[in-house]
């Protein structure tokens, strides 16, 4: 039950992500080393906060993954660097 409503959760999560990153200008490509990156052109605030979001979303698509396979330890390692993100506050 508790793993079916966090998928759930994880899924609305990551369309609200998309109508958010939708508005703002997408990064480009620039080029880097043998290959290229995405970057932000613009660099507004807006796209910082997209950027947090994506990271967030990553961290917690990780954290289930890692629980589904009993690898604790590592989801704790995530759980605190989404921390660091100012997100999730562990009990």
């Amino acid at each position: 039950m508790a793993e079916s409503v966090f998928t759930a959760t994880l899924e609305i999560l990551e369309g609200a992500f998309r109508r958010l990153e939708s508005q703002v200008p997408a990064p480009r490509q620039k080029p880097w080393q043998d290959g290229f990156v995405f970057r932000y052109a613009e660099r507004t605030i807006h796209q910082a906060i997209v950027q947090k979001l994506a990271r967030t979303i990553s961290g917690l698509h990780a954290i289930n993954t890692l629980l589904d396979r009993g690898l604790f330890q590592e989801q704790g390692m995530i759980q605190r660097a989404l921390d660091e993100l100012g997100v999730i506050r562990p009990h």
